[in-house]
C-alpha cells in the first residue's frame, strides 16, 4: 500500500486531463452537431419563406384560417373556417383549420397541389386535391382529400364560393359541373388577411 499522496497525485492527473479531454471532445461535437442543425433548419426556413408556405391562423376578427404565407404579398386567406357542424364529432372550426392546413402543405410539397376538386369518400362528399384540370381526386390512400363538406353543401356550391374569394372573380359556373379550381390561383389572387 502506497500512502504518498504525491504519487497518487501524479498518477491521477493523467486521467483528470483524459477525462477533460473526452468530456471537450463530446462537447464539441454536439455544439457542432446543434450548430449544424441549427444552420440547415435556419437555411430550410429561409427556403420555406422564399416558397410562401400553408398554415392554420386566425383572422383579424379570431376566425380559424386556412392561409398561404405568400412571400411577396403577405398571408392569403384560403378558407374561413366558421362552420360548427362537425363540433359534435371533435372537430370545431380550429380543430379543422388544424387538421387541413398541413393537408394542403403536404400535397403541395409533393409537387400534387395543382388544382382541388370534388369527389366522394366513406359516403361523403369531399375537397380533394386533383393533379391537373379535368383529373379525378388522387388516387392516394386519402384519395387526396383536403376535408369533408356538411352533407346539405353542395360540393360545387362549396367550390365556387372559394373561386370567387378571388378579387375580380366571376361566378361563370353552372351548378351541375364539376368544378376544378387551379390552386396557384387562389395563392396569387385571394385577398390577403387584416393585419388588425
Amino acid at each position: 500500500m502506497n500512502n504518498n499522496p504525491q504519487q497518487f497525485q501524479a498518477s491521477s492527473q493523467p486521467n483528470k486531463g483524459l477525462k477533460a479531454l473526452q468530456i471537450g471532445i463530446l462537447l464539441a461535437s454536439i455544439l457542432g452537431g446543434a450548430i449544424a442543425t441549427w444552420q440547415f433548419l435556419g437555411q430550410s426556413a429561409v427556403v420555406n419563406a422564399q416558397r410562401g408556405q400553408f398554415f392554420c391562423g386566425k383572422d383579424g376578427d379570431g376566425t380559424s384560417i386556412t392561409a398561404f404565407a405568400h412571400p411577396s404579398r403577405g398571408d392569403v386567406i384560403i378558407i374561413r373556417w366558421e362552420s360548427n357542424y362537425f363540433k359534435e364529432k371533435g372537430f370545431d372550426p380550429q380543430s379543422r383549420c388544424q387538421e387541413v392546413s398541413p393537408k394542403f402543405q403536404q400535397y403541395r410539397d409533393q409537387s400534387k397541389l395543382q388544382y382541388i376538386t370534388t369527389g366522394r369518400k366513406n359516403g361523403s362528399n369531399i375537397v380533394c386535391v386533383a393533379e391537373g384540370d379535368r383529373l379525378p381526386c388522387l388516387n392516394d390512400k386519402d384519395q387526396g382529400q383536403l376535408w369533408t363538406l356538411k352533407p346539405e353543401s353542395n360540393p360545387n356550391e362549396v367550390l365556387a364560393a372559394l373561386k370567387d374569394r378571388r378579387a375580380g372573380g366571376d361566378k361563370v359556373l353552372v351548378e351541375s359541373q364539376q368544378i376544378w379550381v387551379k390552386v396557384n390561383d387562389l395563392v396569387e389572387n385571394n385577398p390577403t388577411k387584416s393585419v388588425f
